[in-house]
């Protein structure tokens, strides 16, 4: 009996295998590309296509760089290169719908499938999505160009980068992923592009020991010809919740699309905060009759973040969060860290005592945020921006792109509140205005919107160097101290007291190798300017910074870090 049990399981097993990958399914497609840089004569995704890929290209699997840098990174590269990719189509259904998912590709994208242009994408920082169905060779090999250009762009800016004090890096950086979705689908968050929609949105609201409500939205597709009628199922697990049910039913027109919405409310809930960050998993699985035709799962976090002028309270209980800031950076490598590598960032900046962390000046990548979710590191999350404002492209963009990271990251219980702010220069009131009106647009209810301006934002954001008269009329996080007031010795504050150090004794800029009293003056200056932002009314504040990083315009590291480059 139990050998016929076996051979049934093997039938089974090579049934499934023959009939291919049924749908849904997400998989990595980081693995076999192929790497050029642009030399004298222009490549083009056509071209390519249509002749192959050349002989030299390099053999590469990503997350990728263009070119190794030395520490530190004096001159980085910019320019145009070139990735391809040869691979056959998966045996799924007939019907699927097939398309990648580009986690960051810095930072001009055009993506070619067998010769035919499938997508483009300004912006290195957020993801976006290339549709293959319609260019697929469902039984033969297919060819992927995808084109990057990370010279410097005044769409998207931020400065150019022999004037900028970071380094924006290159390449296919991030993950890509290969997604497989039947013709009635849950949609992608960020290709859906709903106002305060698209795939799975989860708030939580009424939040106490006692109870919490769940309420969760989800936007469905129907690319078929014919109307269908839904059942969604919802289940939450974690914490004593097993398998907790709930859903509802819901018309999609054919060639249209809907959205629904249901509620859970969850007796004494384990409640998300940096101590204790317990979360819970969403399961959502849309079913035709009793047939299933899609499925995602969403992590979450059950928490009540109220801030105002006089503080923040977290799940009734006031607190202060002692932070720091973190540029994605690693030696040789760029941006191009692996997940493990950015979940490491995540654990070193919990383990030096941090509970909040600026992901400056830019968005993270869901691995860090998914770590921080993890850890309880509260995240104030920016759109890009350093020191530079373009024309009416660069606006557009810019809000284009603050909906995009909502759309990205709602879902993170880690999430502080959203930077939509250009960081160090001087904004347009209409640009605050809208700016501001989008992030409470796109998450309506509990949510905050910081700006290094005074005018329009929920929450004001100061640096310590910048510091003159108080405005107690809003909430305050000291976005970055520690660094500048003592390198460029314009803060006063007590440095009169060190009228006997050299300027570069002073300076919190430090390197491992400085010696033990330039070191032990570094975190005398932490500690002095720490305990002066506890004299005003923030609520937060983040040291400069956590790990020491390359940056365009001076050929050396700058040194401030908790950490050095290496971690």
């Amino acid at each position: 009996m139990k050998r016929f049990t076996i051979l049934l399981t093997l039938l089974s097993v090579a049934i499934t295998a023959a009939a291919g990958e049924r749908v849904p399914f997400r998989h990595l497609f980081n693995d076999g590309w192929f790497f050029t840089v642009e030399q004298d004569s222009p490549l083009d995704g056509r071209s390519i296509s249509a002749e192959g890929i050349p002989n030299g290209w390099q053999s590469v699997d990503l997350p990728h760089t263009p070119r190794l840098e030395p520490v530190p990174a004096n001159d980085q590269w910019q320019g145009i290169c070139f990735y391809a990719k040869r691979f056959e189509a998966p045996k799924t259904d007939p019907e699927a719908l097939l398309s990648l998912t580009f986690e960051g590709a810095m930072n001009e994208a055009d993506v070619w499938l067998n010769g035919q242009h499938i997508a483009s994408h300004l912006g290195g920082y957020l993801p976006f999505t290339a549709d293959l169905t319609d260019a697929l060779y469902p039984d033969k090999e297919n060819l992927l160009v995808v084109r990057l250009d990370n010279r410097d762009n005044p769409v998207t800016g931020p400065k150019p980068l022999k004037r900028l004090d970071f380094n924006t890096s290159g390449g296919l950086y991030r993950n890509v992923w290969l997604t497989g979705k039947a013709l009635v689908h849950l949609s992608d968050p960020v290709a859906a592009n709903r106002i305060a929609g698209g795939g799975i949105f989860v708030r939580t609201e009424e939040v106490s020991d006692t109870s919490a409500l769940v309420r969760v939205k989800s936007h469905i597709r129907n690319l078929s010809g014919t109307g269908e009628c839904l059942t969604i199922v919802h289940r939450i697990t974690g914490n004593g919740l097993d398998r907790a049910r709930f859903g509802g039913t819901v018309q999609v027109p054919g060639g249209g699309d809907a959205e629904t919405e249901q509620t859970f409310r969850i007796p004494n809930p384990a409640l998300w905060s940096p101590e204790t960050p317990a979360l819970y998993t969403l399961e959502t699985e849309l079913y035709i009759g009793k047939r299933s035709i899609d499925r995602e799962q969403t992590c979450f976090g059950i928490r009540k973040i109220v801030i105002t002028p006089e503080g923040l309270r977290l799940n009734g209980k006031a607190r202060f969060l002692r932070g720091v800031n973190r540029h994605q950076e690693y030696p040789y490598i760029g941006y191009a860290l692996s997940d493990n590598a950015q979940r490491r960032d995540a654990w070193k900046i919990k383990q030096a005592g941090f509970d909040y962390v600026r992901t400056s000046h830019y968005p993270s990548s869901p691995a860090f945020l998914d770590a921080c979710d993890e850890y309880g590191i509260f995240v104030l999350e920016p759109i890009l921006g350093w020191q530079y404002f373009g024309d009416e492209r660069f606006t557009e963009h810019a809000l284009h792109s603050s909906r995009e990271m909502i759309h990205r990251d709602r879902n993170h219980p880690c999430i502080l509140a959203w930077e939509l702010s250009i960081n160090e220069i001087r904004m347009p009131e209409e640009f605050i205005d809208r700016a501001v009106a989008i992030g409470h647009e796109e998450y309506p209810g509990q949510t905050y919107i910081a700006g290094w301006m005074k005018y329009g934002y929920d929450i004001y954001i100061e640096a310590r160097q910048h510091r003159k008269e108080a405005l107690y009329s809003k909430p305050l996080i000291v976005s970055e101290y520690g660094d500048w007031e003592y390198f460029a010795m314009n803060a006063g504050f007590e440095q009169e007291r060190w009228s006997d150090m050299l300027p570069e004794e002073r300076s919190s800029r430090q390197a491992r190798g400085s010696g033990e009293v330039r070191l032990l003056q570094q975190a005398t200056n932490v500690q002095e300017a720490h305990n002066d932002n506890l004299s005003t009314h923030a609520f937060a504040d983040g040291y400069w910074a956590m790990f020491d990083y390359s940056r365009g315009l001076l050929p050396d590291l700058e040194l401030s870090g908790a950490s050095d480059v290496f971690r």
